[in-house]
């Protein structure tokens, strides 16, 4: 198995989060990031994290995916598990399904 670079890597705030209950969070989050190395997006998504315990925790939701230059537009679905870092990083890997109106770039999570 070959590994490959990834797709898409963005940096982003939390805009919101509210506790639902004592393990589960409803978050909304907003990004810029590049795909394929040099496609400028921006990323907007709701999801609900639920923490698992050890360090482990779930993430659900949907987002929008834009092109800076509005060339392009694609609505998602995610599902992804991650942890902090020990440098307080967090990294998550999961999956997402794009809806009919996607990008140009392809996807390859």
């Amino acid at each position: 198995m070959r590994y490959e670079e990834p797709s898409f890597e963005e940096k982003g705030i939390i805009m919101n989060q509210k506790e639902i209950d004592g393990n589960r969070s409803q978050v909304a989050y907003s990004s810029e990031g590049k795909m394929k190395g040099s496609i400028e997006v921006t990323n907007t998504r709701d999801f609900i994290i639920v923490s698992k315990g050890n360090n482990v925790t779930c993430a659900q939701g949907q987002g929008v995916i834009t092109t800076k230059d509005d060339s392009g537009k694609a609505n998602y679905a995610f599902l992804a598990v991650g942890k902090v870092t020990e440098e307080g990083k967090p990294v998550f890997l999961g999956s997402a399904v794009c809806g009919a109106q996607t990008l140009e770039v392809g996807w390859h999570f």
